[in-house]
């Protein structure tokens, strides 16, 4: 993660805790079962029996449910959800996807970039806006890639079962029931996203800029102030692909060790959204 000058070494610090990126994100796959492990939290899905397993290894807890019960109630209160879906009813929105026609090769994989500009804009009590731009840009394996290349092929595979896993129990449906103004917003570019990260995603580079909330941290910032660019980026991530093996994996790496005690799903789910602190009210 990369933040902008204009934002002090204390408030980097503040915001790097509740951004919930990870350094790594390590996903292993076999048969029916997939686990994933990103920051605090590991999940386990087995597609043969229709079961989710959030473990916290912080803290030794852990929540198994049917697919049917995921994710259960997000943390947000009525007093919460009614000042969120005041928030976003004004919300401009656009979305725009591309292929923008750049490939190369990645890790020995032949890859296409594909680029994806979503762009918030939301009228203030003071009728000025408060424009918000999101860039995402992703190098993907190529389509014929997936011949070449067995641990690709093996990838399609894992992707196409958990996609109709979170199809067939409507995952996102719920998570927009409860949040119906910003998920009516966010139901196209979430679609679209899902279309493009079927295939293997070799490079990600996002970049967020905020040109009005840049302008208003330099006329804050106490002491000299760098030179600054309102139009430049307040904070980018970069993600890599590192390794892609077809190793053999152990069994004991889709169960749940010994000594882990059984919670709520949903206080596994809070401990994995800390985002939450983000919240109106919150």
């Amino acid at each position: 993660m990369k933040f902008s000058p204009l934002l002090s070494p204390e408030a980097v610090e503040a915001v790097k805790p509740k951004t919930g990126f990870a350094k790594e994100i390590f996903t292993r796959v076999k048969g029916e079962k997939v686990s994933s492990r990103f920051g605090s939290v590991t999940t386990i899905m087995d597609c043969n029996n229709d079961q989710i397993t959030f473990m916290n290894p912080e803290t030794r807890k852990y929540a198994t449910v049917p697919m049917a019960a995921y994710p259960g109630a997000l943390p947000v209160s009525a007093t919460d959800s009614q000042a969120m879906e005041k928030m976003f009813q004004n919300l401009k929105f656009d979305v725009q996807t591309k292929k923008t026609g750049r490939s190369g090769m990645l890790n020995g994989i032949r890859a296409d970039e594909y680029e994806m500009v979503l762009s918030f804009d939301m009228p203030s009590a003071h009728q000025t806006s408060s424009g918000f731009k999101m860039v995402i840009q992703q190098w993907i394996a190529s389509p014929e890639e997936t011949d070449r290349i067995p641990a690709i092929q093996e990838f399609a595979g894992y992707s196409a079962r958990v996609q109709n896993k979170m199809n067939s129990y409507d995952v996102m449906q719920k998570v927009f029931a409860q949040l119906p103004a910003l998920g009516e917003k966010l139901r196209g570019p979430l679609e679209e996203l899902r279309k493009i990260n079927s295939s293997l995603v070799l490079k990600m580079h996002v970049a967020g800029y905020m040109p009005s909330v840049a302008l208003m941290l330099s006329s804050n910032r106490q002491g000299p102030l760098p030179a600054f660019d309102a139009d430049a980026p307040l904070f980018e991530i970069s993600m890599n692909l590192t390794e892609l093996s077809t190793g053999a994996i152990p069994d004991s790496a889709f169960l749940t060790p010994e000594g882990y005690e059984a919670a709520p799903m949903d206080d596994l789910v809070k401990s994995a959204m800390p985002v939450q602190s983000l919240l109106p009210g919150q």
